[in-house]
């Protein structure tokens, strides 16, 4: 369209010189039909479907050493349409690379998770893949040595992935010393001190030091003690082994 209104703007000037004979200028091409927009949809969507294969390979061939399991509300807040509120918890498996393995949408915490596990244990036994060495969770820390978790029955494919934490020779060579360099070189204060440490500061935050510019409180009280006496236990699980010599 550019081009002809180029030509055209072109053309004006020659009828107004003098000549012997009227001059006469040839039509423009005609412009080409331009495909419509479910031309274009129909293309793309058989173009995605030749390599529908593909696609697939791809995404079922990312694996890691290194695991992480962890659920979230974040997505399923976002569903509209008829999936509106159909799930309330995405569950899903990431690498050490920050990939997505697998991911499973369910009404409650914890439902559907045996399929998931099952299935990406199934993935690796498929595709020959060496099983990964270590997977973190944020339940299923505080369990005794004797009792099988729900966690460990879920991945019972992988027997060696739960039984068995890395050495600190194993560590030393995964960790480099520029990533130790951004940790602090210092063991932790014990269950006793560490309790004792938390306590104190819920009982400033629980004070007016914990109020905004108005006075009002930032943290409910009633609450705050609520979790303290469910997430208390876990204190032990954060302490440093007693063998391991930090410096």
């Amino acid at each position: 369209m550019q081009r002809v209104s180029r030509y055209t703007t072109e053309c004006m000037g020659f009828p107004q010189r003098p000549a012997l004979l009227p001059v006469t200028f040839p039509e423009p091409p005609q412009l080409d039909v331009v495909p419509s927009c479910k031309w274009l949809l129909s293309v793309y969507s058989q173009d995605i479907l030749a390599k529908l294969e593909d696609i697939k390979a791809h995404i079922t061939s990312t694996y890691g050493s290194i695991l992480k399991m962890d659920s979230t509300k974040k997505i399923t807040k976002k569903l509209a349409g008829t999936a509106k509120r159909t799930a309330l918890w995405l569950t899903s498996v990431g690498n050490e690379h920050g990939q997505i393995l697998i991911s499973v949408l369910t009404a409650q915490e914890g439902a559907g998770l045996d399929r998931m596990a099952s299935d990406l244990v199934k993935m690796y036994e498929k595709a020959g893949v060496d099983p990964p060495v270590a997977l973190y969770v944020d339940c299923g820390c505080c369990a005794e040595a004797a009792e099988t978790t729900k966690l460990q029955a879920r991945f019972s494919g992988w027997p060696q992935l739960l039984a068995q934490g890395l050495s600190s020779a194993d560590m030393d060579r995964h960790l480099t010393r520029e990533e130790l360099a951004l940790h602090c070189r210092r063991r932790t204060r014990g269950v006793t001190t560490t309790v004792k440490l938390l306590e104190e500061l819920f009982d400033v935050l629980m004070g007016s030091r914990g109020n905004d510019f108005l006075g009002v409180p930032l943290f409910d009280q009633e609450r705050m003690e609520h979790i303290w006496r469910v997430q208390r236990k876990h204190v032990k699980c954060i302490q440093d082994p007693l063998d391991e010599c930090f410096q």
